[in-house]
């Protein structure tokens, strides 16, 4: 078959013109389930006019689902105006694009974000009403994205010949038409349990989901109200304030934890003998990424923090935690900062280098200094993942602006210590796997930038050979007040308004200190030989 070829509906035989009793879907009759890969461009007829995407499917038309549902604006004919509808199907918000000053590039971050949500299909809801130059848009789009197009078509017969005849002369692809329920035997999920009467089901199996898990679930905190008592009697005090069925779940956890901690500090103990800082800045990527970033909430945080102290103390390492300057409720402060929440409502935004940075500086608690050292090929969307440099060198780094009195790197490098040695661990950075597509829509703007995979992953808007540090500090600070999220307290510049940081020009930063946590090395000879707390077997009956 030549790729510029209308091929006509033969998968059932046409009752146009005869409208359903009942308001429904018209009945075509009984047609097999379509193929896995459908061709690039179909054209669904629906001459009534009617809701193309019946409740049934709706659920599988999601961006959850790699598929996005364009309901273009009645009436608009320009480039932009088709870009924002784009924006508004995958959940941006209307004037993101408008707010973000990202008009002029609308179309490009939607490709971008369409990338990374993995999107398969792209439906178009009254595409008869679509200007020629716009259709020839959105197929470039769906080529571009890899994604099949579905025109969903309510217009006379006439209409629809047009529409078919000028499509193979804007794509490549094959064009093919079909009924509207065609819908229903693509998208809707099907029942392979055999009918009552025995015969074999005609419907196979649903089409596999490629999206991601975009939509944030919500947890249900199971823990109990704990005893604020210290490492060392902290199993204790639970076993006496807490009954027997709340306590049983709270020294599961911590013997598990605490084992983990032992594993840990076997495999690391080294480290400590080449510098405590690098020792440190392994220790905290460890709790971060594996132990209190991911806990459930703040109770869960606080099981996993004694135990991981008491691990750590029986090694000759004190893990400290002083709770005096976080406020009344300490230990809402020990998860990590990026929750799937945030990660959903930073994927609202349209410019995907402030999303990817913001989302970035938040599970890091450090500001986007040392970001530009990250290249292309260290990031893992699918795993969000990053893979730090293993060192970084304030000379390598982007040149900033040679009209500022004093480089930006060099200037905070002292006051940036702990930040800069977290980033350049030279291990692997694991963020939520909620934020796995801001990282993927990010990495795919620098590729259709033209970006390699040894480029950087964030660079300057305007001025390449410049650091972004200072533009990721400003949108990151953008963003969280457009999302009415707090700013970062790393992100205060001179002398701080806020709280306790008032009156100190710079602020150490670290995932560490925003936990009011330090570690100290101890001698191990002097510690005294105690049973280790992963051997703990349970309440006694």
């Amino acid at each position: 078959m030549d790729d510029n070829t209308t091929t006509p509906a033969t998968a059932r035989p046409s009752t146009a013109g005869t409208a359903p009793p009942d308001g429904g879907l018209p009945d075509y009759g009984q047609i097999e389930r379509p193929p896995f890969d459908p061709p690039r461009v179909l054209v669904i007829r629906n001459v009534f006019d009617q809701a193309p995407i019946p409740p049934a499917i709706a659920k599988a038309l999601t961006v959850d689902h790699g598929r996005v549902v364009i309901r273009p604006t009645p009436g608009a004919t320009d480039p932009a105006t088709l870009a924002l509808d784009v924006l508004t199907a995958l959940g941006k918000h209307p004037h993101a694009a408008r707010t973000e000053r990202a008009q002029p590039h609308a179309l490009h971050y939607s490709a971008a974000w369409l990338i990374g949500a993995r999107v398969s299909d792209l439906l178009v809801d009254r595409a008869h009403l679509l200007h020629p130059d716009r259709l020839g848009d959105l197929l470039r789009l769906a080529e571009q994205i890899g994604a099949t197009l579905w025109l969903l078509c309510a217009r006379e017969a006439s209409h629809l010949a047009d529409l078919q005849t000028s499509l193979p002369a804007l794509t490549r692809r094959i064009v093919q038409t079909r009924e509207v329920s065609y819908l229903s035997y693509s998208f809707e999920p099907a029942d392979d349990s055999p009918p009552p009467d025995g015969r074999p089901a005609n419907r196979a199996s649903a089409r596999p989901l490629a999206g991601r898990n975009i939509t944030p679930t919500s947890r249900t905190p199971g823990w109990p109200e704990l005893p604020s008592a210290d490492f060392t009697t902290f199993l204790a005090a639970c076993r006496r304030h807490l009954p027997g069925h709340a306590f049983t779940p709270v020294a599961a956890e911590f013997s598990a934890i605490a084992a983990r901690a032992d594993s840990w500090t076997l495999t690391h103990q080294s480290l400590a003998a080449v510098s405590d800082d690098v020792f440190t800045a392994h220790l905290a990527a460890w709790l971060r990424d594996h132990i209190l970033g991911p806990a459930d909430d703040a109770g869960h945080a606080l099981i996993r923090l004694r135990a991981v102290q008491a691990s750590l103390f029986l090694h000759g390492i004190l893990l400290r935690w002083d709770p005096s300057t976080l406020g009344p409720q300490p230990a809402q402060k020990l998860p990590g900062t990026l929750t799937p929440a945030i990660a959903h409502r930073l994927a609202t935004m349209c410019r995907t280098e402030f999303a990817a940075a913001t989302a970035l500086s938040l599970h890091l608690n450090h500001g986007p200094t040392y970001f530009e050292t990250l290249r292309c090929a260290d990031i893992d969307p699918e795993a969000a993942t990053i893979t730090t440099p293993d060192h970084i060198d304030d000379h390598d780094m982007l040149p900033t602006n040679p009209k500022h009195r004093r480089p930006w790197p060099v200037v905070r490098a002292r006051f940036l210590a702990d930040a800069r040695r977290e980033l350049s661990l030279g291990t692997t950075i694991h963020l939520p796997a909620a934020a796995g597509w801001l990282l993927a829509a990010h990495l795919a703007h620098r590729h259709l930038q033209g970006a390699s995979a040894d480029d950087p992953y964030f660079l300057h808007a305007t001025q390449p050979h410049r650091s972004p540090a200072a533009a990721l500090v400003q949108g990151i600070r953008r963003t969280c007040q457009s999302l009415q999220l707090p700013t970062p307290p790393w992100l205060h510049t001179g002398d701080c308004k806020f709280g306790a940081d008032r009156g100190l020009i710079h602020r150490t930063q670290g995932w560490l200190t925003e936990r009011c946590l330090t570690v100290h090395l101890l001698d191990p000879t002097n510690l005294p030989h105690v049973e280790h707390p992963s051997t703990y077997q349970g309440p006694e009956g």
